[in-house]
């Protein structure tokens, strides 16, 4: 499969834009990647700027610092949010997170990993390899689940948010379950465990991170891989089985 997992990394890589904000340096801008999943500006239809474009669309804000956020009361942050145009649905969960960031993420905010380690010199957890020069935050299994367990956090929104601080964890929501089904990687018989892994291991086989690869099949869902897929203009449409997209269930 590993020739195949190259090809679909290099067709992301090179026809979609970066992932936002990748790769994540220091605390700060992981924050910064944290108001992307939870409060996106409103700017964009899906959360696709960059960590510098986030960090400008709101240079004078106190949302930029989650101790702010973790002092104001819901309906405080959702007037910050209001005011510099970012969505307020996750109000709630955005002073959740923050607060729990002060209390688990170490001083100081800005602090950055080595940037003169050697390429291929990441963390390694397991069987994925987190690239080197990337900001992370190491926890057990059970403070993670402690983190999906904060008010207001979907099943789907702790896993973008995991996956943004370093978790060895990958969203698998319905877009992107589309995309592997009519593309032949799973179907109706494969749990949701499994379709991780397989997804886990064409990043792995295809020299990208997770949140790269996650990245580019929730743009592909949501462009060209609908109700009624595109497959004519699809950046994976090379990739396709050879009698064409295998249809979904409903379908």
């Amino acid at each position: 499969m590993r020739s195949n997992s190259q090809q679909v990394a290099e067709l992301l890589t090179n026809e979609l834009s970066p992932a936002p904000g990748w790769p994540i340096r220091s605390a700060s801008e992981a924050w910064l990647g944290v108001l992307e999943v939870l409060a996106a500006s409103l700017r964009s239809v899906r959360s696709k700027t960059t960590v510098t474009s986030t960090a400008s669309s709101t240079p004078d804000s106190p949302l930029l610092d989650p101790r702010w956020c973790a002092a104001q009361s819901v309906e405080e942050l959702a007037v910050e949010l209001r005011r510099h145009r970012r969505r307020e649905t996750h109000a709630a969960a955005l002073r959740a997170v923050a607060h729990w960031w002060t209390n688990m993420v170490p001083p100081p905010l800005h602090e950055t990993v080595d940037s003169g380690a050697a390429p291929g010199s990441g963390h390694t957890s397991g069987r994925m390899a987190h690239p080197p020069n990337t900001w992370r935050i190491e926890l057990s299994q059970a403070e993670w689940r402690k983190f999906a367990e904060l008010p207001g956090l979907s099943r789907g929104l702790a896993e973008e948010l995991r996956l943004m601080l370093g978790a060895e964890t990958f969203p698998f929501q319905r877009g992107v379950q589309r995309v592997g089904w009519r593309h032949g990687w799973f179907d109706e018989a494969t749990d949701r465990d499994a379709a991780q892994h397989l997804l886990a291991t064409i990043a792995a086989e295809g020299g990208v991170d997770r949140r790269e690869l996650w990245s580019g099949l929730s743009e592909v869902a949501e462009r060209w891989c609908g109700r009624q897929p595109d497959c004519d203009s699809c950046p994976l449409r090379g990739v396709l089985p050879a009698r064409g997209p295998i249809p979904l269930g409903e379908e």
